[in-house]
């Protein structure tokens, strides 16, 4: 049986050696729990940068030789507040360690700490810190301000436990139930040797396991495979615990599935039952699902060009007659209203007095005509009142009619207003909720009113009901989609901040700020694989094709560069070269974006060839480099996304080809 035709039973292979160094856990969950099964006492580490006796534990002690074999009678943390990493994982959820602390990431070493200071620390805060606890949870010693670091030392080495460590299991069944970090480590090594059948089947018996290895669920949860992250999300769903929050979203901003999605979703009300934070993002994550239903079904009518200034002051001055001759019809107030912001909008991006008077003017009569109109709907006067009020720059005012307007809108209503100005007031019913939601969240921590004014479900509704619509709506701007994708993905609604710019796409294929945010949403959502679907065909699908062809080659680079960080050389050639093919097309549909285009298709020349050299393609790489340097030399000193330019790439492999004695190739780079 190999690992490529697995069936009944996974087996590991021989495990390689492991390099010498402290056996951090990755969490106190399972330290403790190795603890139980082991007998052997927990030694907590605590460390802080740029102290020095800390600097000197960390580079110094952690890494000697006769320091890591008195650990190994131990189970192992180690809590530090800095990061040394700018990410945990990379795209495939591979973990990528911390250089400080090798074993465990800078999450996990930061995250611990808080865990450590509640059961052991006793309210004091000190660094370097040695610690150890017994079985039965008594403190064996507690070393800190010491004078030597061999205090420390000397305290390690008495009290330290049984240090004959039981071989790591064989079969894979058995490595699920083992908490160490050496098995979780031994489960990935496995899951990156064996196919997609051979995954899915670990997968699956993981679901089927009390202990589950969180790391190895984030991995297959990034699986290029629709078929293996399926089995993943179901294990997840099946399987949920409290530390899996993040990857209860991760998962549900790539579900495609509604019926997998709801099985994911109550995982997460399931766990919310105990859960504060995980509470609040389901609550808020319901909220807005709701309300993009709501805002999808809201009707528009037929879009009417907007009337042109001289008709709306003829307008105007028709209310104006009309509200004199009746001034206690409420239906007569709310035209005047109609017909005072509708010219006040038009003249607002002109500057000038007039604007703000109009709306002063139109502000009043729909606050006559809400007192006027007993028993009847008054959701066109709320929108007069919010729309008059945000845009007098008064949007503390304009929150509760804006509010209002929300609660009393109709379909019926809707299709009886301007829809101007039913666009603009659910513009602004969206913004005004969305300041109130986003200021909640920029409350310092630890302020108490922080908790008192959490944003309620009601409020990320409102929010995503009116920006979803305006986004929607038949005269949305590229903004209102921004507007609309950023908030939903705030509350939690991943996948439906993606429909919205996928929409937006196609509406506004022109819009620099609109790619920059789904750049960033589907390359985190759904990986640099996941972006590169995203846009592939995309200059088919709009009419205008060089622009979207720009586009889609600047994803495949941002693509390109995410895979060579990750080291996943395969996928940032094929990448590279789906940069240069868009680029090409968009110059040869429109030459007017030929230098921006040729300044990436350089970038993507260089970083291909480098990966080229690099895998013995030397004739391949070679030609890169000069087809780069002939398409535009001025871009040759200029840096990617890497920090990296391509004269220094070209310098490099000249460099390295002479020294492989391939001095013809070398020259011609000459």
């Amino acid at each position: 049986m190999t690992l490529l035709s697995l069936s009944l039973c996974l087996v590991l292979s021989p495990q390689e050696p492991e390099p010498l160094r402290i056996e951090w856990q990755r969490s106190l969950g399972e330290a403790l729990l190795l603890q139980q099964a082991t007998g052997q006492p927990l030694l907590v580490c605590v460390n802080a940068d740029g102290e020095p006796f800390c600097e000197r534990v960390a580079n110094a002690t952690y890494l000697d030789e006769s320091f890591i074999n008195k650990t190994r009678g131990y189970i192992c943390v180690v809590a530090s507040p800095d990061r040394h990493n700018e990410r945990d994982y990379d795209s495939l959820g591979r973990r990528i360690e911390c250089p400080r602390f090798p074993g465990c990431t800078c999450s996990e070493h930061q995250q611990i700490e808080p865990l450590l200071f509640a059961r052991w620390f006793k309210g004091e805060r000190y660094a370097p810190r040695h610690l150890a606890v017994d079985g039965k949870g008594a403190v064996l010693f507690d070393r800190f301000l010491d004078g030597s670091m061999q205090d420390a030392i000397d305290a390690i080495a008495t009290h330290k436990g049984d240090t004959m460590k039981a071989p790591l299991p064989v079969d894979s069944d058995a490595m699920i139930r083992r908490p160490e970090a050496a098995a979780r480590r031994a489960l990935e090594k496995l899951f990156f040797k064996t196919d997609g059948k051979g995954r899915r089947q670990l997968l699956t018996r993981c679901a089927q396991a009390g202990n589950f290895p969180v790391d190895l669920l984030r991995i297959a949860l990034r699986d290029d495979d629709e078929e293996t992250y399926r089995a993943a999300a179901n294990a997840l769903a099946a399987i949920g615990v409290a530390e899996c929050g993040i990857d209860l979203q991760d998962a549900l901003a790539r579900c495609d599935d509604a019926d997998l999605a709801a099985s994911l979703m109550g995982t997460m009300e399931r766990l919310a039952d105990s859960d504060a934070g995980l509470r609040r993002h389901w609550s808020h994550a319901i909220a807005a699902q709701q309300a993009v239903a709501q805002a999808r079904a809201l009707a528009f009518g037929t879009a009417k060009a907007p009337a042109e200034r001289d008709q709306l002051e003829r307008d105007l001055d028709a209310a104006e007659a009309a509200a004199k001759q009746a001034p206690l019809d409420a239906d007569a107030q709310l035209a005047l209203a109609k017909a005072n912001v509708a010219l006040a909008l038009v003249l607002l991006p002109e500057g000038g007095s007039t604007a703000p008077l109009l709306l002063e003017d139109a502000r009043r009569a729909a606050e006559r005509a809400n007192q006027m109109a007993a028993g009847k709907s008054k959701a066109t006067a709320h929108a007069a009142q919010c729309v008059a009020l945000w845009n007098l720059n008064l949007p503390d005012q304009a929150a509760q009619p804006a509010k209002d307007f929300c609660l009393s809108l109709t379909s019926e209503e809707a299709l009886a207003m301007p829809l101007v100005l039913l666009v603009e007031a659910l513009r602004v019913a969206g913004r005004s909720a969305a300041r109130s939601v986003y200021a909640t969240f920029a409350q310092p921590a630890g302020k108490p009113e922080a908790s008192a004014k959490e944003p309620m479900p009601a409020e990320i509704a409102q929010a995503t009901f009116g920006l979803c619509a305006a986004a929607c709506s038949p005269l949305a701007t590229e903004q209102d989609a921004r507007e609309a994708a950023e908030l939903l993905a705030f509350a939690g609604a991943r996948i439906d901040a993606q429909r919205i710019l996928r929409q937006a796409m196609q509406r506004f294929p022109w819009s620099s700020d609109l790619h920059d945010v789904a750049r960033r949403r589907f390359l985190v959502d759904r990986g640099p694989s996941g972006l590169l679907l995203t846009y592939r065909g995309y200059e088919s699908t709009v009419d205008d094709a060089a622009t979207a062809a720009w586009f889609s080659g600047y994803a495949a680079i941002v693509a390109a560069e995410v895979f060579v960080a990750d080291k996943r050389s395969k996928e940032a050639l094929s990448a590279y070269d789906e940069c240069v093919a868009a680029f090409a097309q968009s110059v040869e549909k429109n030459a007017n974006y030929a230098d921006s285009a040729n300044h990436f298709r350089v970038l993507a020349l260089a970083g291909s060839a480098l990966l080229q050299h690099q895998h013995g393609k030397a004739d391949d790489a070679v030609d890169r480099l000069i087809a780069a340097r002939t398409l535009r030399p001025a871009s040759m000193t200029d840096k990617d996304g890497l920090g990296r330019e391509p004269l220094a790439i070209l310098r490099r492999v000249q460099r390295e080809l002479h020294g492989q004695g391939k001095t013809a190739l070398a020259q011609r780079l000459d």
